[in-house]
């Protein structure tokens, strides 16, 4: 078993950007602070977005806006196994799409495990998850067997669970990974 922060790739450009003055974004993502575990569903009316460049983004996953992350394109939902996976950790949130036929959709984990500070063993990045996630150290023995999963609230790092016994449909960076997937990276964290 093995667990990973998820990266956007160095290289990826923001890709929309949202079609409202700054005070309406602002005033919409407020409606979000600190309720990662919570579903967004009955709050959910988010700006409309719009492409920075003519050509939409290549990448399978991108970030636009502030607000944005992990952000895919509808043609994903064909990939059944994977919004499957998705679901049993969170929810998947649409995002009108201005200047496209397309619609963008946003995954949004409600799995954390920020209450559970024993399974994370630096002190320093325990108390700043978000700025140290390459120096965390989980405990093995009390780690969650599979998904994806938020530190603590408020943090923007997801992290998966990588499980090789439960085969590839239960395991977001080998499905990732098998169906050439773009726009992320993979990060061990350290496990003892």
């Amino acid at each position: 078993m093995k667990t990973y922060s998820i990266q956007y790739d160095s290289n990826m450009k923001c890709a929309l950007d949202i079609d409202c003055a700054e005070k309406e974004h602002f005033s919409f993502a407020n409606q979000f602070f600190r309720k990662e575990t919570e579903s967004y569903k009955s709050l959910w009316t988010p700006p409309s977005v719009y492409h920075l460049n003519e050509n939409p983004t290549k990448q399978t996953f991108f970030g636009a806006y502030s607000f944005m992350n992990y952000a895919f394109y509808d043609t994903l939902l064909e990939d059944k196994a994977l919004i499957n996976l998705f679901e049993t950790c969170g929810e998947i949130l649409p995002i009108p799409c201005s200047d496209s036929e397309k619609t963008v959709y946003q995954y949004h984990c409600m799995k954390c495990i920020g209450d559970r500070r024993e399974l994370i063993l630096d002190e320093e990045a325990a108390k700043y998850p978000s700025s140290s996630r390459d120096k965390i150290v989980f405990r093995k023995d009390q780690m969650p067997d599979r998904g994806l999963f938020w530190l603590s609230p408020g943090s923007t790092f997801l992290f998966t669970v990588e499980n090789e016994e439960l085969g590839i449909k239960h395991n977001f960076k080998m499905l990732y990974e098998a169906r050439g997937y773009t726009g992320l990276n993979f990060v061990e964290a350290k496990l003892i």
